[in-house]
């Protein structure tokens, strides 16, 4: 039943991923999916359920607490540190309000994507 557990867990986090990549490969060739350019209709499902998931608080937007449990889910359950989380909000949030909202979520995903593609180069240390 754990194997099962942590079997699934695997799959969802590699479809996570999988969908981050295309999300910062789209937004890298000018195609962004959020600002000027419509998110096309899947990219726009999986932010909804992302907030859906992670809003606790149900005010439509991810506050400090809310994105670092997101940013541990990506992790695969590993522990992000504070300064990861405030790095990734200070870059998403275009509105200023120290909150991510949907708008903004595609942006924070990408910058957590790329900080830890960074970290498995080997060009930045994890403490």
């Amino acid at each position: 039943m754990v194997v099962a557990s942590v079997m699934g867990r695997r799959r969802r986090n590699k479809e996570v991923g999988e969908k981050r990549k295309k999300a910062a490969q789209q937004s890298k060739s000018g195609k962004n999916l959020v600002g000027k350019f419509e998110m096309d209709p899947e990219a726009k499902l999986f932010m909804t359920g992302i907030m859906h998931k992670y809003d606790m608080d149900h005010d439509a937007e991810l506050n400090f607490g809310e994105l670092k449990a997101l940013m541990i889910d990506m992790n695969e359950g590993c522990e992000v540190l504070d300064h990861e989380v405030k790095t990734v909000m200070r870059g998403a949030d275009e509105s200023k309000n120290f909150h991510i909202s949907r708008e903004e979520l595609e942006s924070a995903l990408q910058g957590w994507f790329e900080m830890t593609e960074e970290k498995k180069s080997g060009c930045c240390s994890v403490s």
